[in-house]
C-alpha cells in the first residue's frame, strides 16, 4: 500500500485565516512528505476497463453486501475480506473509513436511547471528551480495537464502567482525605456501593443505579496505533507498525442515575455523581495516562489537581499525523492525468490516501519516552532502563502503571493563508498519576522539566521530527519539524541567549540536571563521570544512545538556500554517497530501502531512523550525531567543523 499526501487545496489570496475544528479531516494543502527525497513513486499506469480484479474489502466479491446506511461499524466487519488478501492493509483502511462515514447514520437510535435514559433516570448530566476514548477492549478481526457496543451495535459506556470510574475515585479520594487504607476506604464506600463482603445486611446492595450512556452523535473515528521502537534481546528495534483502530472522538455522552429501590437519601445520589464528574475527569477505559478517555461536564473547566508541568506548543513543518484515510472513498485508488490507475512496480493498485493532521498527546508521549531512553542508555543498564521507563511511561506487558499522565488540551489545526505551513497549537499537562510514590513526586518533576527541554531543542515532534524545518519549491513543500515551545508559569524556561558559548553551557547544564534527577530518582551515584559505550559502533550499525560513541554539537553558519547551515551540509553529504553506494548514504541518513544480503553478511537491513538529529533554534543550530566515531558520521562531523563560522561541543563534557 503506497501512503501519500493529497494533491494541494487551492485557495483564494484573500481567503483569511481560520481555526479548524480537531475533529475535522482535510488533505493539507501542500506536499509535507513522509521520507525519502520527495520524489514521486515510479508507477505503471492501466487503463480503466482492464480485467484484472481490483482490491475489494468485501468477503464475498462478486456479491458485495448491501449494508443500511444506519448499520453499526461491527456490520461492516463481518462482511471484511479473508486476511491473507493481498491488499489486506488498504482494504482494512478502507473499511474501517466506510464504517467511519457512516456512523453520522446512528443519530436516530442514539437519540432514542439518550431520551430513554432521560426518562429513567432521576439525574442526568451531559459530559464532552476532551480528545478521544477507548472503553471496552473489544478486539475485531484481525485483531483492531473496536470500542464497546451495545447488542445492536452502538458506541457506549457501559454501565459497570461507569460504576467503577465513581467507585474507584471514592475510594482514593477517602484515603487522600482521611489517611486511611485502601481496604478501609472500601468498607467506608459500602454505603453507597454495596459490598458482599459487608455484614451489614443493608449495605451489600448498592443504592444507585447506573444506566449506561451513549453518545449524542456517532462519533466513531479511525485511530492509529504505532508502536515505533520496541525492546527485544535487551536492544530497541526500530520498525513502525502503523495499526488502524476505531475510536470515540469528540463525544458527548448523556449520563444518567437514579437511587435503587432500597433507598430515598438524595445526599447519596449526590455523593456518587460528584464522584462520578471527578473521576471522568481523570479518565475512563484504556490509554488515559496517554491522554485518552478523559470527559468533562458541560460548562464546567479541566482542572489538573496534580499537574506538575505545563507547555503551550506552535508546531509547523511536516506535523503530527494520526491514521491514514481515503480521498475519495467512492473511488479509492490512484490515477494519472489520462484517467487510468496508477500501479506500483510489481503491479498493485495504489489507495489514494493521506495522513490525517491530527494534535496527539501520544506523540509528545512517544518523543519524552525516545530521549529518556537515549539519554539512559549511556549511564544505566538496559535492566534498571526498562525498569524506570515502566514506572515513569507506564507498560502493557507485563503491566506497570505509569506515574506521569499525559493530557493535550485545546489541541487544533490553524490553516494558513495561501502557500504558507499549516500550524498545530495546543496545550501539553503532564500530571502525576495516583500510582505515583508521594516522595518521588518532586524529583520526578525535576527529571521531566530537564528531559522536556532536551527534547524539544534537540528536535520536533510528529513526522519529520529529525529534521530542521525549511521549505521547498515543489512537492513535498514543507520538510522537518519546528517546535514553539512557552511556559505560562516560567517564561524564562523556554528563552535561548544570543551567546554561543553560554548557550552551549545551558544546554550542558540541562544534561547534568537530567543526570543528577536521575541519580537520585534511581539511587545511583555519579552517572555523570560513568557514561559508558553501549555498544560497538561500525560504518554500518550504531544505536541511538547518549554514550561514548556520541557528539552533540552546537553550531552556525552561512545558509545556502531555503535549508539551515548543518541540514543543507548533510544533504549535500547523502547526495553524493546516494550516487555511489547507497548502503553509506544510508548510513548517514536512514533510510527506507530495504537491502538484501547486506554486505554479504547473509541477513537483510531493513528500514533504519537516521543516526542524525538536527533542530535550527535561529542564530544557532544543534545537531545530534549517534555513532560518531565511525564514517560517515565521522566525516560529516569534520565537515561541519571545517565550514562553521562558530563551533561548540555540547557533549562530551570534555
Amino acid at each position: 500500500m503506497t501512503y501519500l499526501a493529497p494533491k494541494p487545496k487551492l485557495k483564494s489570496p484573500s481567503t483569511p485565516s481560520k481555526t479548524v475544528s480537531e475533529s475535522s479531516s482535510f488533505p493539507t494543502k501542500k506536499y509535507s512528505g513522509s521520507g525519502g527525497s520527495g520524489k514521486p513513486p515510479t508507477s505503471k499506469a492501466k487503463k480503466v476497463g482492464e480485467s484484472d480484479k481490483m482490491p475489494n474489502p468485501w468477503l464475498f466479491e462478486t456479491t458485495p453486501p448491501t449494508i443500511d446506511n444506519s448499520a453499526s461499524f461491527v456490520e461492516y466487519l463481518r462482511w471484511m475480506r479473508s486476511p491473507d488478501y493481498q491488499y489486506k492493509d488498504g482494504t482494512k483502511v478502507e473499511i474501517l473509513h466506510k464504517a467511519q462515514e457512516k456512523a453520522r447514520n446512528y443519530s436516530s437510535r442514539l437519540n432514542t436511547l439518550n431520551q430513554r435514559t432521560k426518562l429513567m433516570a432521576e439525574v442526568s448530566f451531559e459530559a464532552k471528551s476532551t480528545w478521544r476514548l477507548r472503553v471496552g477492549g473489544h478486539r475485531g478481526p484481525e485483531n483492531i480495537l473496536l470500542p464497546a457496543f451495545d447488542a445492536l451495535g452502538m458506541p457506549y459506556l457501559p454501565s459497570s464502567s461507569l460504576r467503577g470510574v465513581a467507585r474507584n475515585y471514592g475510594i482514593r479520594e477517602l484515603m487522600h482525605n482521611e489517611s486511611i487504607t485502601w481496604k478501609e476506604a472500601e468498607n467506608k464506600i459500602a454505603p453507597y456501593f454495596g459490598s458482599i463482603d459487608t455484614n451489614n445486611k443493608a449495605d451489600q446492595a448498592g443504592k444507585v443505579v447506573f444506566f449506561d450512556a451513549y453518545p449524542k452523535e456517532g462519533s466513531i473515528e479511525m485511530d492509529m496505533a504505532n508502536n515505533i521502537w520496541t525492546w527485544e534481546n535487551n536492544n530497541l528495534k526500530y520498525s513502525p507498525n502503523p495499526n488502524p483502530f476505531l475510536s470515540l472522538k469528540d463525544a458527548t455522552f448523556v449520563i444518567g442515575l437514579r437511587l435503587a429501590n432500597n433507598c430515598k437519601n438524595q445526599a447519596i445520589l449526590k455523593k456518587v455523581k460528584n464522584w462520578l464528574i471527578n473521576g471522568l475527569q481523570e479518565g475512563i477505559g484504556s490509554q488515559i495516562n496517554s491522554g485518552y478517555g478523559q470527559l468533562k461536564e458541560l460548562e464546567s473547566k479541566i482542572e489538573f489537581k496534580d499537574k506538575f508541568l505545563r507547555m503551550d506548543f506552535s508546531l509547523k513543518g511536516q506535523l503530527i499525523h494520526g491514521s491514514q484515510k481515503i480521498n475519495n472513498i467512492n473511488q479509492p485508488f490512484k490515477k494519472d492525468r489520462d484517467g487510468n490507475f496508477r500501479l506500483t512496480r510489481d503491479g498493485k493498485y495504489q489507495y489514494d490516501t493521506y495522513a490525517d493532521e491530527e494534535v496527539r498527546s501520544t506523540a509528545f508521549k512517544s518523543m519524552l519516552r525516545y530521549w529518556f531512553r537515549v539519554f539512559t542508555l549511556g549511564v544505566l543498564s538496559v535492566d534498571k532502563v526498562q525498569e524506570w521507563e515502566s514506572k515513569l511511561f507506564g507498560l502493557i506487558q507485563p503491566r506497570n502503571i505509569a506515574w506521569v499522565k499525559f493530557n493535550l488540551i485545546n489541541g487544533r489545526i490553524i490553516e494558513s493563508d495561501n502557500d504558507e505551513c499549516d500550524q498545530q497549537k495546543g496545550t501539553l499537562i503532564l500530571s502525576y498519576t495516583p500510582f505515583i510514590i508521594e516522595d518521588k513526586k518532586t524529583i520526578v518533576a525535576d527529571l521531566f522539566n530537564n528531559l522536556i527541554w532536551l527534547t524539544f531543542r534537540l528536535g520536533g515532534v510528529g513526522q519529520g521530527a529529525r529534521r530542521s524545518y525549511y521549505e521547498r519549491n515543489n512537492n513535498p513543500y514543507y520538510r522537518g519539524s519546528k517546535i514553539y515551545p512557552k511556559n505560562p508559569d516560567d517564561e524564562k524556561f523556554w528563552t535561548l541567549t544570543k551567546n554561543g558559548e553560554k548557550l552551549c553551557i545551558k544546554f550542558k547544564n540541562k544534561i547534568k540536571g537530567f543526570y543528577r534527577t536521575l541519580e537520585i530518582l534511581t539511587n545511583q551515584n555519579q552517572l555523570i563521570n560513568n557514561i559508558c559505550q553501549f555498544s560497538q559502533v561500525t560504518e554500518h550499525k550504531w544505536t541511538e544512545v547518549v554514550d561514548s560513541n556520541c557528539k552533540i554539537i552546537l553550531i552556525s553558519g552561512t545558509n545556502n538556500g531555503n535549508k539551515p547551515f548543518a541540514l543543507n551540509l548533510l544533504h549535500g553529504e547523502f547526495h553524493r554517497l546516494e550516487n555511489n553506494s547507497y548502503a553509506e548514504a544510508k548510513s548517514l541518513c536512514g533510510g527506507t530501502k530495504k537491502e538484501r544480503n547486506f554486505y554479504g553478511m547473509n541477513q537483510d537491513r531493513d528500514v533504519m531512523s537516521s543516526p542524525i538529529w538536527t533542530n535550527d533554534l535561529k542564530l544557532f543550530e544543534v545537531v545530534t550525531v549517534f555513532g560518531a566515531t565511525q564514517n560517515p558520521r565521522r566525516k560529516f562531523l569534520d565537515n561541519l567543523k571545517n565550514n562553521a563560522e562558530e563551533y561548540y561541543q555540547i557533549f562530551p563534557f570534555n
